[in-house]
């Protein structure tokens, strides 16, 4: 593809339909597993904690394995979409199945569980890594990738908004009363749509994965060993990705204990649905203005605005201890602006992490790089949620208490307002670092360029 070359509308918005099918999985983790897992098939908080960490420990290895395969992977139709056409039905049964639990006792179906929660996080790293790497690979203008971001965000927003509100009241009306069953259908729907959304990916971007103008023959081979060795050498990228971990982490513990803040905090549980409605509103302004704000500064600029936005509303809240209702509503405005923002950029960061890994080693390693976006984001959720769960135990948590304790209180603001705060600060600090880098992106696709062209010669 031509570096000034337009993509499609259609490419677009079939590849932002592709991150609608893996939002919906990520999202029904998120918000229904532990959940299903605890409430309807009985099993015990402390056993599903060691087998989502058993599945997050496992993804350590998973997800880079992934990534170096679609990154050795030849086909004519495109590296990654090859994966996604090949893997999109598997995934969405292994979703389907992940939530369905035959009538099994003792460790039988924990056994059950335990291998079907795998399976599902597994088939889906095997579409999500070559979905996020086909980014970089449908264009390489900086702009076009800042567009197929918005449709990717636009996708993640009506996820946010449809799956938490749909799904329990889907699974009580078609569960008649029977919970586990209401959940099983749930699944077998999501599985299908989460199908269909990658494969309607795969088809829409026919034709516009680009490949490197070198001739098969002509392609330096590259070993599993140098790939790694350019992975772990990438500063850029390790710093990316340590910034979407502390991302991921905050956004995990601050979702999981937001329902606590507002029962023993601010004792007034009515304002979850303000916080939806403000947080994921204000969270569509700066996805219209993404590829404005990129074009003026960059991407990694862009990322520390919508973190300084972050901050300017944590900071009201911080001030006034959410004892002034407007400053409370002001900091989840921010929190929503910036929060969307921010998550719509990050992967920018790391398309640009890629470039600098070409330019330094050689070795273009484009799917591993994603996949450690893939590995951080389950890593941070799975440290958010069992932190999360471990802070209640520490300071004496009391379920179903009218008072809590000040230290229990302490932990609850600290979640929602001084961690917000601290990440965010530290990872402008970071993006500081992967700015100074990014001035340096068209003089290295430059030689990257000249490289190619000496080599198809």
């Amino acid at each position: 593809m031509n570096e000034n070359e337009k993509l499609p509308m259609r490419v677009k918005v079939c590849y932002g339909i592709g991150h609608l099918g893996n939002m919906l999985l990520l999202l029904m983790n998120a918000v229904f597993l532990l959940f299903f897992y605890t409430d309807v098939i009985g099993i015990s908080a402390r056993v599903a904690t060691v087998i989502i960490l058993i599945a997050r420990v496992w993804d350590a290895f998973n997800d880079p394995m992934m990534g170096v395969i679609v990154d050795k992977k030849q086909h004519a139709g495109g590296k990654c979409r090859y994966f996604l056409k090949l893997f999109a039905v598997p995934a969405g049964i292994c979703l389907a199945l992940s939530y369905f639990v035959p009538s099994l006792s003792g460790s039988v179906k924990l056994i059950w569980v335990a291998v079907t929660y795998i399976l599902q996080g597994m088939a889906q790293t095997a579409v999500s890594v070559p979905l996020f790497t086909m980014m970089a690979r449908l264009s390489t203008n900086q702009v076009e990738r800042a567009k197929l971001g918005q449709y990717q965000s636009f996708a993640s927003i009506i996820a946010n908004l449809a799956v938490p509100a749909v799904t329990l009241p889907f699974a009580k009306a078609v569960g008649s009363g029977n919970l586990q069953f209401g959940f099983s259908v749930v699944a077998i729907v999501y599985g299908i749509i989460f199908a269909v959304c990658f494969l309607v990916c795969w088809a829409g971007t026919a034709g516009y994965e680009h490949e490197p103008d070198i001739k098969e023959e002509q392609a330096p081979k590259v070993s599993v060993g140098e790939i790694l060795k350019a992975l772990f050498s990438n500063k850029v990228a390790l710093l990316v990705a340590l910034c979407y971990l502390m991302y991921c982490v905050y956004s995990t513990l601050m979702g999981s204990s937001l329902v606590y803040y507002l029962t023993y905090n601010l004792k007034n549980t009515d304002l979850m649905s303000a916080y939806s409605v403000l947080s994921t509103v204000t969270g569509f302004a700066p996805i219209f203005m993404m590829v404005v704000l990129v074009k003026k500064f960059g991407n990694a600029k862009t990322t520390m605005l919508a973190c300084g936005v972050v901050v300017l509303g944590q900071l009201a809240r911080l001030i006034s201890h959410d004892s002034v209702i407007g400053c409370l509503y002001f900091g989840w405005c921010m929190e929503g602006v910036g929060v969307a923002l921010f998550a719509s950029m990050v992967r920018q960061c790391m398309l640009d992490a890629i470039v600098y890994g070409e330019w330094k080693t050689g070795v273009s390693n484009q799917a591993i790089l994603m996949s450690i976006l893939t590995f951080a984001q389950k890593l941070g959720q799975a440290v958010g949620g069992i932190g999360a769960a471990a802070l209640l135990d520490f300071f004496g948590y009391v379920p179903n208490t009218e008072t809590q304790a000040q230290s229990v209180l302490n932990v609850f603001f600290t979640e929602n307002v001084t961690l917000p705060l601290l990440i965010f600060l530290l990872t402008i600090a970071v993006m500081c670092v992967i700015a100074g880098y990014e001035k340096q992106i068209p003089k290295m696709k430059a030689e990257i360029a000249k490289r190619e062209m000496e080599m198809a010669e």
